[in-house]
C-alpha cells in the first residue's frame, strides 16, 4: 500500500496546469519510463477511439542546449500534446528509451506535426536512435491545404495566430535556459506546453480541412 501511495505521489508531482489562452493543459514532466508508459496508456483510450475515420494527430517539439558541451548537443527534452494533455520528456535523465513511445513514434495512423518537426525527429534519431514516421512540417501543410504560398517559413507563433487565431506568448527567459535541468522551471514547462500544444491546434484544423 505504502508502494502504491508513493507512485501517486510521484504521479501527482509530475503533473503540471499550464493555462494557454483560457485552456488549461494538464502536462506532465517524466523524467522516468514508467511515468511515459503510464502517460501514454492513459492516452490510448481517447487516441484510438475505433473511429477509423478520425484523424489522429498529436504535436511535436524539442529543446536542447545548442552552446551546451557537457551533453555534446544532445536532446534535452521530447514534448508531445494531443488535446489537453502534453508530455515533457526529459531524455537526459532516463536510463532506457520505453518500448511504449518507441511503438507511438512509429505508428503510421498517427500524423506528428510541428515547425521544424523533419530537423526535430532527424535529431531524435541520432541522438537516441529513435525511429518514426515522417512529420508534417506545418507551414508547407497550410501552404498546401489553404492553397496559399505564403507559410513555408513562417514560425509558430505567426502560425498560431494566422491559421487558428491563437495568440501566444512564450516565457523569454525559457528560450535559452538550461534544459538539461532535472528540476524545469515552470517558465520552461509553460514554453515547451505551448510549443507542443500550439502545433497540435494548427495541425488539427488543418488536417480536418482548415475550415473548422
Amino acid at each position: 500500500m505504502e508502494i502504491m501511495e508513493l507512485v501517486h505521489q510521484k504521479r501527482a508531482a509530475a503533473n503540471h496546469e499550464v493555462n494557454i489562452n483560457g485552456v488549461n493543459i494538464t502536462t506532465t514532466v517524466a523524467d522516468a519510463s514508467w511515468l511515459i508508459n503510464s502517460f501514454i496508456n492513459e492516452l490510448r483510450p481517447s487516441l484510438y477511439d475505433g473511429n477509423i475515420d478520425k484523424k489522429r494527430v498529436i504535436g511535436l517539439d524539442i529543446e536542447w542546449n545548442s552552446n551546451s558541451n557537457d551533453n555534446n548537443d544532445k536532446v534535452a527534452t521530447l514534448q508531445l500534446c494531443y488535446g489537453d494533455r502534453c508530455i515533457i520528456i526529459q531524455l537526459l535523465h532516463l536510463d532506457l528509451i520505453p518500448f511504449a513511445l518507441s511503438t507511438l513514434l512509429i505508428d503510421q495512423s498517427i500524423s506528428f506535426v510541428g515547425v521544424g518537426i523533419t530537423e526535430d525527429l532527424s535529431k531524435l534519431e541520432c541522438d537516441y536512435g529513435l525511429e518514426s514516421v515522417p512529420g508534417i512540417e506545418l507551414g508547407q501543410l497550410a501552404d498546401k491545404v489553404l492553397g496559399k504560398q505564403q507559410f513555408s517559413g513562417s514560425g509558430l507563433v505567426e502560425l498560431a495566430c494566422e491559421i487558428v487565431g491563437l495568440s501566444i506568448e512564450k516565457p523569454a527567459s525559457a528560450s535559452c535556459s538550461d534544459w538539461g535541468l532535472k528540476n524545469l522551471t515552470s517558465e520552461q514547462i509553460k514554453y515547451a506546453t505551448i510549443d507542443a500544444y500550439a502545433s497540435f491546434v494548427i495541425g488539427s484544423k488543418l488536417l480536418e480541412g482548415g475550415n473548422n
